[in-house]
C-alpha cells in the first residue's frame, strides 16, 4: 500500500471549535497510489465500525435522563 496524507485539520462541530467541552475531531483526506483490494476492505470495515460506535455513543448520551 502506497499513498500519503493530502490534509489534516481539525473540524469544528456546530461551527464552534471546543463548544462541547470536547476536543474537535481531526479530519484527515489520504490518497492511495497503489493499494490492494484486501487493503481496501479492511479500511472501510475499520471506518464503519469507528461510525457505528460514535453513533452508539451518541444515542446512549442522548437516553441518559438530566439531573435535576
Amino acid at each position: 500500500m502506497n499513498g500519503g496524507a493530502k490534509r489534516l485539520g481539525r473540524v469544528a462541530e456546530g461551527g464552534q471549535s471546543g463548544s462541547n467541552g470536547e476536543p474537535d475531531p481531526t479530519e484527515v483526506a489520504v490518497m492511495f497510489t497503489r493499494i490492494t483490494s484486501l487493503d481496501q476492505d479492511r479500511i472501510v470495515r475499520i471506518l464503519l465500525l469507528a461510525e457505528h460506535r460514535r453513533r452508539e455513543a451518541a444515542g446512549r448520551e442522548s437516553r441518559v435522563p438530566a439531573a435535576d
